[in-house]
């Protein structure tokens, strides 16, 4: 347990707005609902069925841009505002805006940009790395025309209680282009450990707290009191995982100094 900081991707340092952007951020932050405007997809409504076709045009699209950039280590925040895939972000955007019943076609677009976001995230180097960027930056264009789209994708982190959804890269991705909080996981990720627990979801949770609260002040305690709370709890039981009271200890004394934004642990 620990999540040794020199492991993470290159450009998720600094405080959350700094991460999301910039001349080193991964991620651009997820945009709001109003913007610069954006090409115009023409026609009228769309129904769900259109919409989805239309995006699996838009990801082909992104997927060809990716393959150009990771051997050349380019991040999207590297690249000028005209490249070709800023302007196909904002498409997404558009397509969903343009959708007759938006929630509906918003949840579906989301729900096949997140499956193809883990499938593509098992191949693992460079390309992987920034495919894993632009379908974070694909639901996050998303989640700015739906916000249910926020809950849903927490929802599909443990869907099933199948822990490869934890994925470090993917959770904090999300977590920084703030499609979901850490408000809406701690909750869900508390009720995982009480009921599905595992080494490899204990791991994950420890490394999520270090990585977010101690690291980089993230989040704050008072917004991950659930999963503290069941973190508290396994550290109390007879042989706890290694490393798990070191963290906790850790963040005890940095809330004591008024680090970790604040807040209290639980006992």
């Amino acid at each position: 347990l620990g999540g040794d900081p020199a492991s993470m991707p290159p450009g998720f340092g600094g405080a959350p707005g700094a991460a999301l952007g910039g001349s080193t951020g991964m991620l651009p932050q997820s945009p709001g609902p109003a913007g610069p405007a954006q090409p115009s997809l023409g026609g009228g409504g769309l129904s769900q069925a259109e919409a989805l076709e239309r995006l699996s045009l838009l990801l082909a699209k992104l997927d060809m841009h990716v393959v150009q950039l990771a051997p050349q280590g380019i991040g999207i925040g590297a690249l000028p505002a005209h490249h070709e895939l800023h302007q196909l972000l904002a498409l997404v955007g558009e397509c969903v805006a343009y959708c007759v019943s938006r929630d509906e076609a918003a949840l579906s677009m989301a729900g096949m940009v997140f499956k193809r976001m883990y499938e593509q995230a098992a191949g693992g180097g460079a390309v992987a790395r920034l495919a894993t960027q632009v379908n974070v930056s694909v639901i996050a264009r998303i989640h700015a025309s739906c916000r249910k789209v926020g809950q849903f994708v927490a929802d599909m982190l443990l869907y099933a209680d199948d822990d490869r959804k934890l994925h470090e890269e993917i959770v904090l991705s999300l977590l920084l282009a703030q499609v979901v909080a850490m408000s809406d996981l701690s909750p869900r990720l508390a009720k995982h450990l009480a009921t599905h627990r595992t080494p490899h979801s204990v791991a994950f949770c420890a490394w999520l707290v270090r990585r977010t609260m101690l690291d980089e002040p993230l989040v704050a305690a008072t917004e991950a009191k659930e999963l503290l709370g069941a973190l508290a709890a396994i550290a109390q039981q007879p042989a706890p995982p290694e490393g798990l009271v070191r963290l906790l200890d850790d963040l005890r004394a940095a809330l004591a100094g008024g680090g970790a934004q604040g807040g209290r642990l639980p006992k």
